[in-house]
């Protein structure tokens, strides 16, 4: 399935906004978990997790030209 232009850039739009909610979400599960707990140790690995996610969509904007 051939995809253009305008398609890839919706999909990687609608990335980055599940990865902002992801985001934000976690930082509010940190700003409330004590530190140190498993909630928090797992809230930071989630928003790691997005922030890979960002960079792989930054890179991917990258290769196909669409900056």
């Amino acid at each position: 399935m051939e995809m253009d232009e305008s398609e890839i850039r919706g999909i990687i739009h609608e990335m980055n906004n599940i990865l902002t909610v992801v985001l934000a979400s976690a930082e509010l599960i940190l700003a409330d978990a004590g530190h140190g707990s498993q909630t928090s140790q797992d809230a930071h690995n989630i928003r790691l997790a997005a922030i890979r996610g960002r960079e792989l969509i930054a890179t991917l904007r990258e290769q196909l030209n669409l900056t």
